[in-house]
């Protein structure tokens, strides 16, 4: 995905570079999923979703968040 299909244009500059994150937060992590926080907290403590702990901070690693969705797809017929 390029900065073209994320920026709004107000923010499209020659000199400004989109890093994307990596790591989110418990929060960032419930909107990005639509899964509560609670629903996170239980995945991470049942050792179903894994984090990062940094000091006291526990973060979602983007790929293992997609990598718990895909495991958990459902396909009609299937």
């Amino acid at each position: 995905m390029s900065k073209d299909e994320i920026l709004p244009d107000e923010l499209r500059h020659p000199e400004i570079v989109f890093i994307p994150k990596v790591m989110l937060t418990y929060p960032e992590a419930a909107q990005c999923t639509g899964l509560s926080v609670a629903t996170l907290e239980s995945l991470v403590s049942q050792g179903k979703l894994p984090v990062v702990k940094i000091g006291k901070s526990a973060r979602f690693r983007i790929e293992d968040l997609r990598d718990f969705a895909q495991r958990h797809l459902i396909r009609k017929n299937q």
